[in-house]
């Protein structure tokens, strides 16, 4: 009987390896910078940014009148250094390889085998921290309209792509709002009179408002996404989709929207309490984009597809939810990528990307390449080092089309 259930004769029937905890890769806001990747072997990347553009009508005259010349709209730039990342390993001892590997059968090892196979192991965990890496960019270029790059070995270097953000709640009456804080942007007494909505939607804050005179000394933040503010009028999830769809379909076409598991619970509140034809005319138009949605959703870590909404025009958007986490370098903590009480309009991949810079080592010949792994053998332990290298930079070539609202 102990022969039977010896090692070497049930390992006969091991035929592979199973995972107790497998992961499948985080790479969804990664998908709205392209599939593909750009070099560039010079120092900086500039990007404009035109603003004081105008869709001027052109003026009737009569033949011998002049008319005012045309003036360009005006712009400004950011010149963007590349950010720098390394990934190092070192090979194992002979007793770390002559010991039985992940996968192997009892009894039987190949050291040469077992050191090339957690050399490739090291290799592939490298990229995915690469990989989370830019998760994060992405991610942070979504909520923020930048991102920073910074570690204990690395500056602190902030990129900053200049999206317009509303800071009041007279921004909030315009008719495009790419970013906005509905939990702390504050009002501010006196209020334009003609504005008489304002004391309805003000709310947590302090002093006095005369609603006769349109005057008072009133602070108050604007709505956010609650339950209770859906029931009582001040807080309209649908309405602000709609808003946030149109501030991106005037710079380009949106893709998808995310939100935050609290934010889309308010969302779907609305949903059933005032739009619930709607509701359900939209449970149509899954059937015609099944076939995209649902393996993506199955297929990327924290993914869920939640429903897809129509807009007026006739398009049909889907609405995930994402809570793909990774694990902090310096803390350890595992950190959701996206808090909650987030929306986030995504727009189509063409506007993100993201290039590779030059790799500043002599043997890459400083060229621009998107990995490049070096290797030397440490003469005071006798052990192979390696180091994998990337230089690159991520960026959005429309980023008033990247919609982010912090609605809870």
């Amino acid at each position: 009987m102990s022969e039977f259930l010896s090692p070497y004769a049930v390992g006969k029937v091991l035929s592979g390896v199973l995972e107790a905890l497998p992961l499948s890769r985080p790479n969804w806001m990664q998908t709205f910078f392209g599939t593909g990747f750009k070099t560039s072997e010079k120092q900086t990347i500039n990007f404009d940014r035109e603003y004081g553009i105008k869709n001027v009508m052109g003026t009737f005259v009569s033949p011998d009148a002049d008319v005012t010349p045309i003036q360009l709209s005006n712009f400004d730039t950011v010149e963007f250094y590349f950010s720098y990342a390394k990934e190092g390993w070192t090979d194992d001892s002979f007793n770390q390889i002559n010991q039985r590997q992940m996968g192997d059968q009892f009894g039987i090892v190949n050291p040469l085998a077992n050191a090339a196979r957690r050399l490739q192991e090291k290799m592939i965990e490298a990229e995915h921290r690469f990989e989370n890496l830019f998760e994060q960019c992405a991610v942070n270029l979504a909520l923020y309209g930048g991102y920073e790059a910074s570690s204990e070995k690395h500056p602190r270097v902030r990129y900053n792509f200049n999206r317009t953000v509303a800071t009041a709640y007279t921004d909030f009456q315009s008719p495009l709002m790419p970013s906005v804080n509905l939990t702390t942007t504050a009002v501010t007494a006196p209020w334009d009179s003609s504005i008489t909505v304002m004391p309805v939607i003000a709310t947590g804050g302090s002093g006095t408002w005369d609603s006769d005179l349109n005057t008072g000394t009133y602070t108050a933040g604007m709505k956010a996404w609650t339950k209770a503010n859906v029931t009582n009028g001040t807080a309209t999830p649908v309405k602000d989709l709609v808003k946030m769809y149109a501030t991106a379909l005037k710079r380009t076409r949106l893709a998808a929207f995310h939100m935050s598991d609290d934010a889309y619970a308010a969302f779907n509140f609305d949903v059933e309490t005032n739009y619930s034809s709607a509701g359900l005319n939209t449970v149509n138009a899954i059937l015609s984009i099944q076939r995209d949605i649902l393996p993506r959703a199955q297929q990327i870590q924290g993914l869920t597809f939640r429903r897809t909404w129509a807009f007026d025009n006739g398009e049909s958007l889907p609405i995930y939810t994402y809570n793909a986490t990774y694990h902090d370098r310096m803390t350890g903590v595992q950190t959701a990528y996206i808090g909650s009480g987030w929306v986030l309009g995504l727009p189509i991949a063409e506007n993100g990307i993201k290039v590779y810079g030059r790799i500043m080592h002599p043997d890459a010949q400083y060229a621009a390449m998107p990995r490049f792994v070096n290797s030397w053998k440490n003469s005071k332990t006798g052990k192979w080092e390696w180091e994998e290298h990337t230089s690159f930079m991520m960026g959005h070539t429309n980023i008033n089309a990247l919609i982010s609202w912090k609605v809870k």
